[in-house]
Formats: C-alpha cells, structure tokens, sequence
C-alpha cells in the first residue's frame, strides 16, 4: 500500500520545483524594480536643487500638501499653493476666470474698483489692488485677512517673495521692497507687526532686537531658528 504514496511525492517534486523557480522570478524581477535611479531621485515636478541634494518644486509648481503641483492657465505660483492671477478669481469649478473690477484687479485709486463687495483699492510698493474691507469674517479667493490693519482688509500674496536681489533697488516694485543680503539674499516684506500678525497667510512676523535688520516676514517656523 506505501507505492502509491511514494508514486505521489515523486510525481509532487516537478510542481514544487516549477513553484520555487516562479518564486525567485518574480523576487529577480521585484529586485529589478527597486534600482536606485541616481539621476531622478526627485518626486513628480520637482527638480533636484543646484549643488545640493534637497528636491524642490519645479518652475511653475507650487508646493501643497499633495505635493508639487503644476499651476495652469491664469495661475501664479503663491506661499499656499497656485493663486489666481491679478484681476481673476477661482470659480466653483475650480478654474481661475477673469472677473471686472473683482478682487485683485489692479487699480490706482478707490473710484476704480466699481464692484460692490470690492471697493476698496489697497496701494503699496507692488501696486495696487481691488479688494473688500472689514473682513473679520474671511475672504474669497485666495486672498488672507491683515488683522493688523485698521480697518481690516482682504490681503492678497505680497509680490516679489523670495526673488534674489544684490540690493532694495531690486524688490523696489514688488510688496517684498526689503533685500535681505546676510542670509537668503532675497526680496522680503519689511516692518510688519508682530501682533497683531499683519504677515500674509503662511508666514510670521520676525524682529531682529540689537541689530538694523527691521521686522521681517519669514516663512513660519523661521523666527526661533
């Protein structure tokens, strides 16, 4: 009666063979898959930095918490992700369309910002803006409340932040009019208030006591280091 036991284990060693030669095929090929691939060790749209080994967001990305994502038609790269340009606003379905007199067109004067919920025009370095005013309860788009202002007033993303300069001569267009030479060597927004907060969305008030450095708006987290 042990034949035919012994004719099945015979018979069983030819598929366990055929098994194990699947198994380390497909091990050889998983191995494969895993190859570091030195020259684009970066994540989707973004590019390694010059002479360093950080990754950061490819030109025209902006960094979110899904990652770098590509900015599209009307869009500008901003501190919270892609901003609609000047003069557009983001619709329910998530385009940025061009809106007459709406929040962020440019203007020079407050008689030029004719529509009601935006009348105000704010002025600075970079230009100014149409936007609303007393705006405690939030604003549209992707613009941010100054509470720090009297009277409050929808801010929009200060221009010219982060732009390399030698000088104040070159962020003098931009609302980031300061050029900070001793360690970024980049445009920043100058004299803000630390509290009230008056820095936009995404960014803290920072003072520099003993030195000539004013108030500075640096991204958060940037003030303790």
């Amino acid at each position: 009666m042990s034949r035919p036991f012994i004719n099945q284990r015979l018979r069983a060693k030819p598929v366990a063979r055929a098994k194990r030669r699947v198994f380390w095929g497909a091990l050889a090929v998983f191995a494969a898959g895993c190859v570091l691939d030195t020259d684009d060790r970066c994540g989707p749209n973004q590019v390694a930095w010059e002479g360093d080994e950080r990754c950061v967001c490819a030109e025209g990305s902006a960094y979110t918490p899904d990652g770098c994502v590509p900015c599209g038609a009307h869009e500008v790269v901003s501190p919270t992700g892609c901003a609609c340009e000047v003069g557009y606003l983001r619709g329910d379905d998530g385009v940025c369309a061009e809106v007459t007199g709406g929040i962020g067109t440019v203007c020079t004067s407050d008689a030029e910002c004719a529509h009601p919920s935006y009348p105000h025009c704010q002025t600075g370095s970079g230009g100014g803006y149409c936007t609303s005013l007393n705006c405690e309860a939030g604003c549209d788009g992707d613009f941010a409340c100054n509470l720090a202002a009297s009277p409050t007033y929808c801010q929009r993303a200060p221009t010219g932040v982060g732009t390399p300069c030698t000088g104040d001569a070159d962020c003098a267009n931009f609302d980031a009019n300061y050029c900070e030479l001793f360690v970024s060597r980049t445009c920043l927004v100058r004299d803000c208030n630390v509290a009230p907060e008056s820095c936009f969305s995404g960014f803290e008030c920072c003072s520099f006591p003993g030195t000539p450095i004013p108030n500075l708006c640096l991204a958060e987290g940037l003030c303790t280091q």
